[in-house]
């Protein structure tokens, strides 16, 4: 997933209930509403593959990595949840059936919280303005508790392959909004949409498509992690565009009370 919390290409989302009450709500909830988009994107990329769409996209370079660096914060899984790395694993494993496809280590796969700032050419951020970003984002986050989400089943949004993140109340989307005041009184241009409630995981690029078949196979019997966890740690981060963990700088660690 894309640092400035949106499946790429397009910019558009307490483990203590049940996996199955978190990801099939009522019509009106957050997770009825979150079942509700993930479906429409299912139906989306199913119609590309039936119009051979998404294979000409690619073919024509639509998988480029965007450039760039930003301050972000991030719920990594390997810090909230190493236990659900395996199932991921697994659903990185089914996707590669569809084409080629760069797999995201386990050190980057996280659900983003907010981009604090744009993308900027080089990660050289100035140290007083770091120090203000991660001063804000603590104050803030000090009033929430942790967000209890369902990772579900894998999704494909453009050439992103994707977990679906279903959020149990609004607690996360709640800190998006918090967050983004603070930081524009800095100064900054945090990347944020109008419609806070999307959460997902990316967990591979695709690269090519040379199985149509299969990928309309993912997607009408898709993997399913399966697995509620409860997001309680969000770090603020210097990254590029994947969370490359070589590169990935972690300014701090903050604990949702």
């Amino acid at each position: 997933m894309s640092a400035a919390g949106t499946p790429a290409p397009a910019g558009p989302a307490n483990a203590t209930m049940a996996g199955a009450a978190i990801g099939t709500g009522p019509a009106g909830s957050i997770a009825g509403r979150a079942a509700a988009r993930f479906g429409r994107l299912r139906a989306e990329a199913l119609a590309a593959l039936a119009d051979g769409s998404a294979a000409r996209r690619l073919a024509e370079g639509g998988g480029a990595v965007p450039g760039g660096w930003c301050v972000s914060t991030i719920a990594r899984m390997a810090v909230n949840d190493p236990d659900a790395l395996a199932g991921l694993a697994e659903a990185q494993r089914a996707l590669l059936g569809a084409g080629p496809a760069q797999l995201y280590p386990a050190a980057s796969l996280h659900v983003s919280l907010l981009g604090a700032t744009r993308r900027e050419p080089g990660a050289a951020f100035a140290p007083d303005r770091l120090t203000a970003i991660v001063e804000a984002v603590q104050e803030t986050a000090a009033a929430f508790p942790p967000a209890s989400v369902h990772l579900g089943r894998l999704n494909l949004l453009g050439n992103q392959w994707f977990v679906e993140v279903t959020p149990a109340d609004e607690t996360w989307s709640a800190l998006r909004r918090a967050l983004v005041a603070p930081l524009e009184a800095l100064g900054e241009e945090p990347i944020a949409y109008p419609d806070t409630e999307p959460m997902h995981l990316n967990v591979a690029r695709l690269g090519r498509l040379t199985a149509p078949d299969r990928a309309g196979e993912l997607l009408t019997a898709p993997p399913d992690v399966a697995r509620p966890i409860a997001l309680h740690v969000v770090e603020v981060v210097v990254t590029d565009f994947l969370v490359s963990p070589a590169t990935l700088r972690v300014l701090e660690t903050v604990t949702l009370a």
